[in-house]
């Protein structure tokens, strides 16, 4: 069973070569800013490894390439495939970036491997079962001072602010509602996860959360 429904693969199919510039569009450059956000609370540094879950057309993972620098290594994993070949198409010149075509609930091969991990806007789109077991081979893959943030909608959003992102996902992406009723806290603590912090963005319609292995 894959990750994702059919239908969001399809969609992640069809839009790769055009999916960052039509967000950008749409959002007046909110979303890239908040990806920019993200990958700061992330804080990559000289020398690391870090695995981008779900890594989409490759540009946060580029951003952390730069930031690790030659020494390091990023990995991008991503179960669309068209996603994965337009991440090689643009980036694929950075000899320490590698981006694999994989579905995250499917068994990893790391383990005590990474100094941090991201996650954009991605726990949102497994399937509910599926969430938790991908928080927890994150946090076996992460190394025994690393670190995970989780940049996605804000699953304890209320008042106008639930009301708005309820109305998106009717729309869009009625499947993952569930999302919703998510305790991201608590989740990340049940995979393991020492320390846990949360933040609010963009009038709290979004959330980050930086969760510490020890």
């Amino acid at each position: 069973m894959p990750s994702l429904s059919e239908s969001r693969i399809h969609f992640f199919e069809k839009t790769a070569s055009y999916y960052d510039l039509s967000f950008d569009i749409l959002t007046f450059g909110m979303y890239a800013r908040f990806l920019r956000k993200a990958v700061d609370v992330l804080d990559p540094r000289e020398g690391e490894k870090v695995l981008d879950l779900c890594s989409g057309t490759g540009r946060a993972a580029s951003w952390i390439t730069h930031a690790v620098g030659k020494d390091g290594e990023v990995v991008g994993m991503d179960a669309a495939k068209e996603m994965v070949g337009v991440s090689n198409d643009r980036y694929g010149i950075f000899g320490n970036l590698t981006f694999l075509q994989k579905d995250v609930t499917e068994p990893w091969d790391y383990q005590n491997c990474f100094d941090g991990i991201l996650s954009t806007f991605s726990l949102h789109e497994l399937p509910e079962p599926e969430r938790l077991g991908v928080l927890g081979k994150s946090y076996f893959a992460l190394k025994e001072k690393g670190r995970m943030v989780i940049a996605d909608f804000n699953p304890q959003a209320s008042g106008w602010r639930k009301t708005v992102l309820l109305a998106f996902f009717k729309l869009f992406e009625n499947e993952n509602l569930n999302f919703f009723s998510v305790d991201q806290k608590e989740m990340l603590r049940k995979a393991g996860f020492k320390t846990v912090r949360a933040y609010s963005v963009l009038s709290g319609l979004f959330q980050i959360a930086l969760a510490y292995k020890s």
